[in-house]
């Protein structure tokens, strides 16, 4: 797993683009896409070829290539408990915390990562992984890669490490 805080040096230009695409249900998307996708929330279609310089800069840094990113938000569901999964045959996948607060953050193999405003968080796509929860507003960028995320990267933190889930 790779966490890396201030990620983004162009972050508040993300987060006013994001306000920029339509968003859709999960049920919306699987009318549109012909998909069986559950999850909860809205998200935007694939916006990877709408933002060529956040591409550039996220493969150039994660030295992989990326194949899918999109926004997603949830509203407030303090009771609602995310399900764990693992994001099909993508090798890598991970996000970018946008917006959100305590409680906001992603669970990856056990391991709790706090939200942090443009906090990367990234990991094998393969690992049992889901949201923490939804105490607040939360938007996040949501990446996937069928490429695995370079060895010499792996491990890399900029803060703290994560502390496993008690």
């Amino acid at each position: 797993m790779i966490v890396v805080d201030n990620f983004l040096p162009f972050f508040d230009q993300i987060l006013e683009r994001s306000t920029q695409f339509p968003y859709f249900t999960c049920d919306e998307e699987n009318k549109r896409d012909g998909t069986t996708y559950s999850w909860r929330g809205q998200r935007t279609p694939d916006v990877i070829d709408d933002m060529p310089v956040l591409r550039q800069y996220m493969e150039e840094t994660l030295c992989i290539k990326l194949d899918v990113f999109s926004f997603h938000k949830h509203e407030p569901l303090p009771d609602f408990m995310p399900v764990l999964h693992q994001d099909g045959d993508y090798k890598s996948a991970g996000v970018i915390y946008l917006k959100g607060g305590p409680g906001c953050g992603t669970i990856v193999d056990n391991t709790v990562v706090d939200f942090k405003e443009n906090r990367l968080v990234t990991y094998d796509g393969q690992l049992l992984h889901r949201p923490q929860g939804f105490m607040t507003d939360r938007l996040i960028l949501t990446f996937f890669s069928h490429e695995s995320l370079p060895d010499h990267l792996n491990g890399w933190f900029t803060r703290e490490n994560p502390a496993p889930q008690a």
